[in-house]
């Protein structure tokens, strides 16, 4: 009779959302601005239980969770990929702290966090970072120097509340970020602000043949004003419910993610998607098989709302997608093959741009990038616990792949446009992790291929891309840290000729704990001086040191 009810449940669940499919969501890339190596034991891996989160991307690339982006510029982000709207942020930090610290040329930074934790399951957190930057920085198109002033400050509060059966949670945030360039009487500033709000329910209870649910909710709102202004609000809404039994799974996922501009701009654009998913664990052998039906639409209040500045998010489609999510083990606890096949409608928000992108432009072009097809394969391994290594190949279809291109018209490039283009990569890559005692280095690497049946042919994404890094740490006392990143060099045509050099960036960290309560750090960037653009045609910071002082409460 249970498995009766449960059955129902499901039905009832698969038929509810049909109604609305007409609409539309967005599995796009999630952009992060810092990356710390995290100490995580070396494990098997595990494919996930698929908890359903509209507010996070479907990423089919087999990540250790250990190869984490090198220490850049204040506004770091990756130029290589799409953008995405980010949520509020996940707690990061398991005590209450105060980090200031200072860096020259002249980069202020502050961080707080503090948090309340009771026994009955309560915890709320309140977090205020700032970054600053105040100098000059080389011209990428000429010989002299252009005076920046950058500025960042992200705060919020996180809620939570868990019991037996399940837990709630609530988070808000804020984005406050202005850049502004000169040289003599050329000057332009870009101003960002945005507040973010999130809400997550789930069920704990992981039994057989009960039915257990994961429901997101996410709302942000913000704009971007430069001469002119758009504004936009995002509302993002993500469901999964499921039951397992024996070694079987069933659930269904349905996301919802769609963005209402204004000023600029006056449409509605956004993504639906649902799927059904079957999951199969039993000895060697884990799988989740199923498909996902996706839609993407869009709502102009006028023809010129439709045709001005671009496409703006015309052209609504409907999809199907594969889910396949399969590994074998050849060796035990030791060595797995592992595949994995998807896809996904992208709806590129302006906002997602522009918390990444500060140099965007509000008139960019907005469009629907989609993946028809995104295969990997990988052969994962870990050796004693000591030793981790994947070898992967994949492949990806891209349709209106986001790119970020300068505009070089302008005497100084200080917009940024997106452009979309159609093409196939294909991936070769390499991670590595050794860990013993005190020490955790790994690196990774990728070669990619680029087939676009048209010309120009892509160029304006790099071939190799590297990541390497070393920590050290000592009695807990001494943290040591060196990592260096690398990209080949990329160039474009687009709004102007240009070429992008080669990033090597190289940074140091040196954490030390005078006792449980206070520590002081030591920190260099770009140590080998290099003109690295993680923005388009704009240098990052020049060589810089600074430290800095940290106290936990």
């Amino acid at each position: 009779m249970k498995m009766k009810k449960t059955i129902f449940i499901l039905i009832l669940v698969i038929l509810m959302p049909v109604r609305l499919f007409g609409q539309t969501i967005d599995p796009t890339v999630e952009v992060s601005r810092e990356f710390d190596v995290k100490l995580g034991e070396i494990h098997k891996p595990e494919i996930p239980k698929n908890v359903a989160d509209s507010l996070r991307s479907f990423n089919i690339s087999f990540d250790y969770s250990i190869f984490n982006r090198p220490y850049s510029d204040l506004y770091e982000f990756s130029p290589y990929e799409s953008a995405a709207i980010k949520p509020a942020r996940d707690v990061r930090h398991p005590f209450s702290y105060l980090k200031v610290g200072a860096q020259f040329p002249l980069k202020p930074s502050a961080e707080l966090y503090l948090q309340a934790v009771t026994k009955k399951g309560f915890y709320a957190g309140i977090y205020a970072d700032h970054d600053s930057y105040w100098g000059e920085i080389p011209s990428a198109v000429g010989e002299y120097a252009l005076d920046v002033r950058k500025m960042r400050n992200d705060f919020g509060a996180n809620l939570k509340y868990a019991w037996k059966e399940g837990e709630v949670s609530f988070d808000a945030g804020a984005l406050l970020s202005n850049y502004s360039g000169s040289r003599d009487a050329i000057k332009i500033m870009h101003d960002i602000r945005m507040a973010d709000f999130a809400m997550n329910v789930k069920s704990a209870d992981g039994s057989d043949n009960s039915v257990y649910y994961d429901i997101n909710a996410a709302y942000i709102t913000g704009f971007k004003s430069m001469t002119d202004t758009l504004k936009e609000n995002n509302l993002a809404l993500g469901a999964m419910v499921g039951t397992t039994f024996d070694v079987h799974r069933i659930y269904i996922d349905f996301d919802m993610s769609f963005s209402m501009y204004g000023g600029l701009r006056d449409h509605t654009a956004g993504i639906l998607e649902i799927s059904p998913i079957y999951e199969y664990n039993k000895g060697r052998f884990l799988a989740k098989f199923g498909a996902k039906f996706g839609n993407r639409f869009s709502i102009h209040k006028s023809q010129e709302s439709r045709n001005e500045d671009g496409d703006n998010h015309s052209s609504t489609a409907s999809s199907i997608f594969p889910v396949i999510d399969a590994r074998f083990e050849l060796a035990e606890q030791s060595l797995w093959i592992h595949t994995v096949v998807g896809g996904g409608h992208e709806l590129n928000s302006f906002l997602g741009m522009a918390r990444n992108m500060p140099l965007i432009s509000p008139r960019t072009d907005l469009r629907f990038g989609s993946r028809p097809v995104d295969a990997t394969l990988s052969l994962e391994s870990v050796i004693k616990g000591r030793m981790a290594f994947n070898l992967m190949t994949s492949y990806t279809l891209f349709r209106d792949k986001l790119l970020f291109e300068p505009v070089m018209s302008d005497p100084e490039p200080f917009n940024v446009i997106a452009t979309y283009r159609d093409f196939g990569r294909l991936s070769f890559g390499a991670d590595a992790l050794w860990k013993s005692g005190s020490i955790i280095t790994g690196a990774e690497f990728r070669y990619n291929l680029y087939f676009s049946g048209e010309r120009p042919e892509i160029t304006q994404l790099p071939t190799i891309t590297t990541n390497f890094f070393f920590v050290w740490n000592w009695r807990n006392r001494i943290n040591a840290k060196v990592d260096c990143k690398y990209a080949s060099a990329v160039s474009g045509d687009s709004f102007g000729t240009y070429t992008i050099p080669s990033i090597v960036d190289l940074g140091v960290t040196l954490d030390f704990s005078i006792n449980r309560y206070f520590g002081v750090f030591l920190k260099g960037g770009n140590l080998l001086n290099r003109d690295n653009r993680y923005m388009p045609m704009h240098n990052s910071l020049p060589r810089n040191f600074g430290g800095g002082i940290y106290v936990k409460f």
